[in-house]
């Protein structure tokens, strides 16, 4: 029997599964195992297995964006940031992530966008639909609708009072009310209690989806899930302090260094191509000559290039 959670947290699942979210993806590429799986059959002595595709995405250290459209009190931001900050993996068990909930301003930079298709305007080429399983926010009203009917279909339970009892009324009574306990009982009686049923009791009652559940399409770009080997991410080079140059000799000879008397005469001859080759591309350069645009040297703090030995 699992235990009700607190109604803080009731309320704050309920608002949740009453809107779909939008998704941030990041960049992935799609992989797969292939191995075989024993049937539980034997075939003169040997266990007869079946080859099994296991398939998965590859994210490496992405980072996946989940936002919800919706309004929640200090005590539900509280609590979904805990629930947050305690879960372990998403999805597969060895999925593992670390989770948190984000402000406003750390929306991820990298990856593409993923967004139901109710209420947003088809983007058009270079998109294409996946199906997603989603919360059922009118559950509650289409099982009222299925234990009705499956209800009516049952022979009613005979009353105390009925002296003559047909084939159908000999079934005892208690049979009957166990027989409508088993049809609300195969139906959650909420969103919460779908969300903590398990597989062994889905199975039990036939489920072919989890209940409270609901299939709906989602937009995402065609080459969000890449199939290739994986694209180096694109990075802004950072500004450097420093650069180092290697001067080559006439003989060719890496091991030997010029003599320490060319020193200041190589740096000049090396700032004097420098400059000519930036005044020829863009026109005079504070940083590399160090004077203004009228060749008087800068006065203010040294942030022009040093040539050293």
């Amino acid at each position: 029997m699992h235990s009700a959670p607190p109604e803080e947290a009731r309320i704050l699942i309920l608002k949740l599964a009453s809107t779909l979210p939008t998704y941030r993806l990041p960049e992935a590429m799609g992989s797969h195992t292939r191995h075989y799986m024993p049937l539980g059959v034997l075939d003169k002595g040997r266990e007869e297995t079946t080859l099994v595709f296991d398939t998965w995405g590859k994210v490496g250290d992405g980072i996946l964006g989940i936002t919800w459209d919706v309004s929640l009190t200090a005590e539900e931001t509280r609590l979904l940031a805990q629930l947050a900050e305690q879960m372990g993996y998403l999805g597969r068990s060895e999925s593992w992530v670390d989770a948190h909930l984000a402000q406003s301003d750390e929306t991820p930079s990298e990856g593409t966008d993923c967004f139901p298709e109710e209420g947003h305007v088809s983007p058009g080429s270079g998109w294409e639909q996946v199906p997603l399983l989603a919360p059922d926010p009118e559950y509650l009203t289409w099982r009222e609708r299925q234990v009705k009917a499956l209800l009516d279909q049952l022979p009613p339970i005979p009353l105390p009072e009925k002296k003559r009892l047909t084939k159908k009324d000999r079934k005892p009574t208690e049979a009957r009310e166990l027989e409508r306990a088993e049809v609300q009982g195969s139906y959650p009686a909420d969103l919460i209690a779908c969300l903590q049923a398990d597989t062994t009791e889905l199975r039990r009652h036939g489920w072919s989806q989890p209940p409270g559940s609901r299939r709906v399409f989602y937009r995402r770009k065609t080459d969000a899930l890449d199939v290739s080997a994986p694209r180096p991410r694109r990075r802004t080079i950072p500004t450097v302090e420093a650069m180092l140059l290697s001067i080559a000799t006439a003989s060719g000879n890496d091991h030997a260094l010029p003599h320490i008397t060319r020193t200041l005469p190589q740096a000049e001859l090396l700032h004097t191509e420098l400059v000519g080759k930036a005044a020829r591309k863009s026109g005079h350069s504070e940083v590399l000559s160090g004077c203004d645009e009228q060749r008087q040297p800068l006065t203010g703090p040294h942030r022009h290039a040093h040539i050293r030995h």
